[in-house]
């Protein structure tokens, strides 16, 4: 699991994950931890190796259980992560087999679901999202190189789904021609306030070095950012490095695949920004 808190002048991450841990090892001692971790968030990502343990669902249920309760009761926001999806090829004495045991995990994530709906928390479908990052963005093997262990660039991706937990995604689903000003967008930025610009399709800006948003799309398209800016800038999607034509006024970037989209542009020096479109 992991944990998160802020205050006005900083915010800390601390990751308590180990190596072949299971709900049950953490869940012995729990009250303990959650009564001396200064959390205000806290992920709880279990399944793997539960599933793979010979563990019914029903007693990965009680542990999970624990878990939640333990952390609801020290008054902090929990988000439940479900497990990433596991493959089934051999990679012999380079892998960790063919993984016979782990074909349940699809009954483990569903646990980790029901548990979210039941207690009315955040959910991070990251078994929904892996599946989607593997089909859009990697060969299976380059994702998952054992079929088990997500590689680096996978990892970042994960770090980046538990980011975008914390930005708006309630305008998700974007359409083809739809626009998103800045205040409607929520753009996360270093400087909170929004100037207005009638000046500007979008009629506000800020005026940033860096800037993040996530949303979510109806179908593949190019997004225009709409942007004034000399500077030379950096654009990720996703945790990924992404190629974008930069032209007068606005930026584009091609070719979006993902239910769930987390950009984040970065600058060399202040950029004006206005909004979004959907080509």
């Amino acid at each position: 699991y992991s944990s998160a808190a802020s205050d006005v002048y900083k915010r800390q991450v601390n990751n308590y994950a180990t190596n072949g841990r299971q709900a049950q090892q953490d869940s012995d001692d729990w009250d303990t931890k959650m009564a001396n971790d200064k959390a205000d968030v806290i992920f709880i990502n279990f399944g793997i190796n539960d599933s793979n343990s010979g563990k019914t669902a029903e007693t990965f249920y009680s542990q999970m259980e624990t878990l939640v309760q333990g952390a609801l009761k020290t008054n902090k926001a929990v988000i439940l992560e479900t497990a990433n999806q596991v493959l089934t090829f051999d990679k012999g004495s380079q892998g960790m087999g063919d993984y016979t045991k782990a074909f349940n995990i699809k009954e483990f994530v569903d646990v980790t679901r029901q548990l979210a709906k039941s207690y009315n928390i955040y959910l991070l479908d990251g078994y929904k999202r892996s599946l989607s990052y593997i089909n859009e963005f990697f060969n299976p093997t380059i994702a998952l190189p054992d079929g088990m262990h997500p590689s680096d660039d996978m990892y970042k991706y994960k770090a980046v789904q538990m980011m975008s937990m914390f930005t708006n995604t309630s305008f998700s689903k974007l359409k083809s021609g739809q626009t998103l000003s800045i205040l409607e967008a929520n753009f996360n930025t270093t400087t909170p306030n929004a100037v207005a610009d009638s000046s500007s399709k979008f009629g506000f800006k800020y005026t940033v070095k860096d800037i993040s948003v996530s949303f979510g799309l109806e179908k593949q398209s190019d997004i225009k950012i709409y942007i004034k800016s000399t500077a030379s800038m950096k654009v990720y999607v996703n945790g990924l490095d992404t190629q974008y034509i930069n032209s007068d006024g606005y930026i584009v970037i091609n070719n979006i695949h993902s239910n769930d989209v987390f950009i984040q542009i970065t600058s060399d020096e202040a950029t004006d920004v206005y909004g979004l479109e959907v080509i």
